[in-house]
């Protein structure tokens, strides 16, 4: 993962699928670079408005992936890795960073009531 936190113009990016509910691989990849290419300095990737946590953890590893491989810069991207389940949060995350994107952003557990600053903290 890049040392830098990203700046400028960030856009939460959408997440096309096919009627089957499939990730739509090239549509995505064609936006995410339309993003890039008219005034977006990052793309965030699999967030709430990218329907992040409709995707199973390897949707979200293929998609990037696909975006790495069709020679987007990996720096300009940040992944959403938010999970329900925490080994799944920690996978996505390691190998986003693995990957050396510009930054994860980890959801706070927010399925349970009440919890302590601290727990979020150590989450």
């Amino acid at each position: 993962m890049s040392s830098r936190l990203p700046s400028g113009v960030l856009a939460a990016s959408l997440t096309p699928f096919h009627s089957d509910l499939t990730l739509a691989q090239d549509a995505f990849g064609r936006h995410v670079r339309w993003l890039l290419a008219n005034g977006c300095d990052g793309a965030l990737l699999f967030g709430t408005t990218g329907e992040g946590l409709s995707l199973t953890v390897d949707e979200r590893v293929k998609g990037l992936n696909t975006l790495l491989a069709a020679g987007l810069s990996a720096e300009r991207l940040l992944v959403g890795t938010g999970a329900l389940a925490l080994p799944d949060a920690v996978q996505l995350t390691q190998t986003a960073t693995a990957q050396g994107v510009g930054g994860v952003l980890v959801l706070p557990p927010f399925h349970f009531r009440q919890i302590r600053s601290e727990g979020i903290f150590r989450f």
